[in-house]
């Protein structure tokens, strides 16, 4: 199961078994860097009335080579831990705090549900399961 990762269950994770999938537009450039196209409301009401008077609905992020290659690699069926292994593969020493890159990259993301989390919980249980117990 897919869901958006609130605080209370991010505690529950382990952020290296996630499994991160895109949900947000993208375009890569002829260089490989990314640019993704992020609502700028997400609220029902904000969107079916403002976002059509608006000339850009969206707010385009311009990604760097590190956030293009985590991107990229966010398919839902890769792990935390193989994009950063992967990353330090491909970009050495130059990829410095890698876990603490990648984790800052996919909360952020995350956090304006452009990108949606897989995964298990620290206890096993998988993500719908943990969100149900840390709701009792």
């Amino acid at each position: 199961m897919v869901r958006h990762v609130n605080s209370e269950t991010a505690q529950a994770l382990n952020l290296l078994e996630l499994k991160p999938i895109r949900n947000a537009r993208s375009e890569t450039n002829e260089e490989g860097l990314v640019t993704l196209f992020v609502p700028k409301f997400q609220n029902q009401w904000t969107v079916r009335w403002l976002i059509p008077l608006l000339a850009k609905p969206n707010i385009r992020l311009k990604l760097d080579k590190y956030g293009s290659y985590i991107w990229n690699a966010c398919d839902g069926n890769t792990t935390v831990r193989d994009i950063g292994q992967k990353m330090s593969e491909k970009f050495g020493e130059e990829a410095d705090s890698l876990y603490e890159r990648i984790g800052l990259f996919i909360r952020r993301l995350d956090e304006s549900q452009s990108l949606l989390i897989k995964g298990k919980s620290s206890n096993g249980m998988n993500f719908e399961e943990s969100e149900k117990v840390n709701r009792e």
